[in-house]
């Protein structure tokens, strides 16, 4: 009878938030439709369980969300912030070497806290394993740092990513 308990209300703020989050990361999420399942909606679901809500405020801790799908697992990023430039790499070489490109994404809030994507680049990988990216014309404050790994297919395959045309 009353559409505004306080679960009803929590529940509510947590799937704005995540909806608001999948708005911002769109251009880098890595999920494949399934069914009738959008990479969207399946990026929200695999997140769910990580947000909180109290009182009709959700939160969500920014550097656990999943953003891709599969079985192949990267290393811990690090950064290194020097003025206005930032480097992100992987704190260590993986033990397998199956990715040809490495797909980067700095993101950050804005004043009225909504997560906007600063800017991304795709690293070709070499053998020595080319985990890194400078990051120019960061501004200051809180950034967020995302990669993820893209195995080459075929010479045909191809998918976009934002401005980019790459082999995946």
């Amino acid at each position: 009878a009353n559409p505004n308990t306080e679960a009803q209300v929590d529940q509510r703020a947590k799937m704005k938030l995540m909806s608001q989050v999948a708005a911002a990361l769109s251009p880098i999420l890595a999920f494949r439709k399934a069914g009738l399942k959008s990479a969207r909606n399946l990026f929200i679901s695999k997140n769910f369980a990580i947000v909180t809500a109290t009182e009709g405020e959700a939160s969500v801790n920014i550097p656990n969300l999943q953003i891709t799908q599969g079985t192949i697992g990267l290393p811990v990023l690090a950064a290194t912030r020097q003025e206005n430039s930032l480097n992100v790499f992987f704190d260590t070489k993986p033990s397998i070497n199956v990715t040809t490109r490495t797909v980067f994404c700095l993101v950050s809030r804005n004043s009225d806290g909504s997560l906007v994507v600063i800017d991304s680049a795709i690293e070709n990988n070499n053998d020595d394993w080319g985990g890194d990216h400078l990051f120019e014309n960061v501004p200051t404050g809180e950034l967020f740092a995302f990669a993820y790994g893209m195995l080459d297919a075929s010479a045909d395959a191809t998918s976009q990513f934002g401005n980019y045309n790459v082999a995946t």
